[in-house]
This record gives structure tokens, sequence and C-alpha cells, in this order.
């Protein structure tokens, strides 16, 4: 894996020292002095030196032949071992649709391109790719026709394919160390036109186009992009994402002066568009109570009103910040920021939005702004983070407000803990019913890899 990884960057024959990262400090540096040093002094050989960019060999197109009971054992059963676990090589270990030739031609009528098409970014102007999206972590490529396979084996229709085939132009990457997955969110005409769920539960499930549009890019990441557990998706326990279901916006119940996600991420109110989030880090939130939540908005009492220290009702047409809850002094540590120090996508049911417009906040925008605010800390209470060292390369990147190293300024020096600053969140209205409200973290900002739906037709 480290060899193809060396291939992919162009540098084909780059020096590979593997060390442990288990055993302490002084057991992990006793093995760099024989083996790191070395291989950093002994002169390149010309080999070493050789450069060159390599393109992965196009992945070929594989019939099985077979009764459909024959198929479907094959795609269940034990066909990789990664440290001695038995484990399934082209499903994610759940049962799915046999993607016959019958069953993929019926799929490919849910978009005008052609079958044997490279699956690379596209306008409504240039509906033809001029370049192959790289697949994760492998850097293969892809065709309309193996997007297509990928959309029946997780039981999409062909009125979903659009969606998927422009969720497959992130690149489907999840192979990592970390708990780094993926999951999605539509925004625009086609979530309503394809009945997906945008109100109670849409993570639950019972909804197919929303969990099948979500499963299929977790397929695409095994089959497209070569993600395997033990091998490049080293992950102590997983991520409940990548099995989850794709999201849809509530567009219908957005407050008055908030734009929805299409807009707010640069496109037309009447462009469909799904977004990829990075998630690393935290997931956190509350499913408030709801006596507790509209006694604390209503008369002010209750336990959030307590914790918050606040007392009666708020003034006629207003409401009381929620935010708050949230935020240093009140959350417990640092809050918000105690998983990284990037940027975050809020989630948040509509009756919450609108009480956060009534609180003060008249775009989402204002939203981000006040709570990036709410980020700065001083430098030594910010050495106390567990993403410390390696957001700031242990204090030696510069400081974003002072231009400085973080190292050279005093532990007493207010420093935003959300780095990426007010433009990387992204707040999105979605569900509905009870008062939920999640903060799902990202490395980098998650305003990251959007895609129009509409040029797949």
């Amino acid at each position: 894996m480290l060899q193809e990884k060396a291939l992919l960057s162009g540098e084909p024959n780059i020096r590979i020292v593997v060390t442990p990262r288990e055993g302490t400090p002084a057991q992990r540096l006793a093995l760099f002095y024989p083996y790191v040093l070395p291989a950093l002094m002994t002169p390149l050989t010309a080999k070493e030196m050789s450069t060159g960019t390599y393109t992965p060999p196009p992945q070929p197109r594989i019939a099985f032949s077979g009764t459909l009971d024959q198929a479907q054992d094959f795609f269940q059963r034990e066909q990789l071992y990664m440290c001695g676990i038995p484990m399934t090589q082209w499903t994610d270990g759940a049962p799915v649709i046999i993607p016959t030739a019958q069953k993929v031609a019926w799929m490919l009528t849910g978009t005008s391109h052609a079958p044997t098409e490279l699956v690379g970014p596209i306008t409504m102007t240039n509906k033809i790719a001029t370049k192959a999206t790289a697949m994760q972590p492998m850097g293969w490529t892809a065709t309309v026709e193996k997007v297509a396979v990928n959309a029946v084996m997780a039981g999409c229709k062909p009125e979903h394919l659009p969606a998927v085939l422009a969720e497959a132009l992130s690149g489907v990457g999840t192979g990592t160390t970390t708990m780094w997955s993926q999951w999605q969110v539509v925004s625009g005409p086609f979530a309503l036109n394809t009945g997906m769920n945008y109100d109670i539960g849409p993570w639950d499930g019972q909804n197919i186009a929303n969990m099948c549009i979500g499963r299929a890019y977790e397929l695409m990441a095994i089959n497209l992009g070569g993600a395997q557990v033990g091998t490049n998706r080293m992950n102590s326990l997983g991520s409940p994402f990548n099995h989850g279901a794709c999201l849809a916006e509530n567009g219908p119940n957005i407050p008055a002066g908030w734009v929805g996600m299409n807009v707010d991420l640069g496109f037309k109110s009447t462009d469909s568009v799904i977004a990829v989030f990075n998630t690393a880090g935290g997931f956190a939130g509350d499913h408030f109570p709801p006596s507790s939540y509209r006694a604390f908005q209503s008369d002010g009492t209750g336990g959030i009103a307590t914790r918050l220290g606040i007392s009666g009702s708020p003034p006629p047409g207003t409401k009381y910040n929620w935010l708050n809850y949230f935020v240093p002094p009140y959350a417990p540590g640092h809050g918000l920021w105690n998983w990284n120090m990037d940027s975050f996508a809020l989630m948040m049911v509509p009756e919450m939005a609108q009480d956060l417009v009534l609180a003060g906040f008249p775009t989402k925008l204002s939203v981000s702004q006040w709570l990036y605010n709410q980020s700065f800390m001083t430098i030594g209470d910010l050495r106390k983070m567990g993403w410390w060292d390696f957001d700031t390369n242990g204090g030696n990147n510069n400081e974003p407000t002072s231009g400085k190293p973080y190292n050279s300024l005093p532990d007493t020096y207010m420093t935003p803990a959300q780095t990426s600053g007010p433009n990387g969140d992204l707040v999105v209205v979605v569900g509905g019913a009870e008062e939920v409200a999640y903060f799902i973290t990202s490395h980098g900002t998650t305003r990251q890899g959007a895609y129009q739906i509409d040029p797949w037709y």
C-alpha cells in the first residue's frame, strides 16, 4: 500500500521505512536510529532518484456467470482475511442486489450519459468529462456503467443515479487510519422529486432514496476506490457514517432570510446539489427533551435555563440563544473545540433554526460568525486540546490572527480555536419534530465537496 501511494505521488521508487507505532517513546526512539537515520543519510540510488507519474491501470469489466443464487453466494462469501478475520471483498457485508446485465441496463435509463463515459467533473455546459476523477485511496478511475453497477447493488432506482454519479466526483475517499468518513446532504429540487425524506428521521432509514444513495457511496469506496479494512482503512473502530443514509435538506421549512445549502455553496436555488462531508474528530449535539427546551424558551425554567443562568421569559417576539449550551463557559472542557481546530457542519431542525432567527441571527453566516467568536481562548488553554500538536505542527505553524508562530506568542494570547474562520462552517436545516441539533467536525473546511446533480441527467 505504501508503494502504491508513492507511485501515485510521482515518486515510484521512494525509500520507505516502516516503524511501529506501539511501545513507549524510548522503545520507538530505539528503532529510529538503526532504521530511519541510515535511510535518511545513505545517498539515493539511481533507481530511487527516478521520477514519473504513475497512472493506475484501468480496472477490468468483470462479468460473473451462473445462477442468481450462485451470484448471491459469491457476493456474500467471505473472500478476504484481515488480521485473521473473514471479510467480504465486494460488499459492505450486508446483502446486495445482484447487478445483472438487465438490472444495470435498467439503472442506466436514469442518465443520458454513455455507459463507457469516464466519471469526472462536468457542468451544465460541458457535460462530458475531460479528466476522470481519481477514486480513493487507490487512484482508480470509474465509468458511468461501473457507478450504475454499484447503484444497483445498493438498491437504488434509476431516478437516483444522477445523485450517485455526482457523489462519485468526490473520489469516495474513506481510506485512512482515523475515524474519517463521509456523509452526504442533498439540497434542491432533486430531494423533493425523488421523494427523499427531509423531515422526521432522515437518518433512520425506511426511505429508499436516503438509504440507497448513502449506501452506494460506501460500495463505490470499496469497488471503485479499492478501500479495504485492514489494508488501507485502518481506523481502530471504523465509522458509523460509512453505512449511513444520505440526508436531504428540509428546504420547504428553511426560515425566511436563511438560504438553502445549494445557494450557500454558490449554486442557484433551482440547482440540485449533493455535498460530501469529511468527518473526523467529533460528532456532538443534543436531542433536547421537548419539555426542557420549550420551558427554556417559554418561561426560562428547567435544566437548560439553569445551566445557562437564565430566568424568566424572553422579551415578546424573541427567543433565547440556545447555541450558548454548546460553547464555553457552559460546555464541559472547550465545547465544540474539544475534538479538532477546524470547521464543522451544524445541523438543526426547522423549529430551532427559527428560534435562532428570533434570537438575533438573521442569516446563516451570522450563526457561523458568532460561533467563531466564541472559539477564542488563550494559547495556554489551546495547548491542552487533543489536536493541538497535529493542527498546529506542535505550535510551529503561524497563528491566524497575528501571523506569528504559536510558540512565539505568550500563553495568555487570545487565539481562535476554530482556525478555519467562520466561512469554513456550514449550517444545514434538516429533520423535523423534536428539538435536535448536532455539530459534526471536519478537518479542513466543510464547504468543500459540493457537486451539482443536474448535469448527470
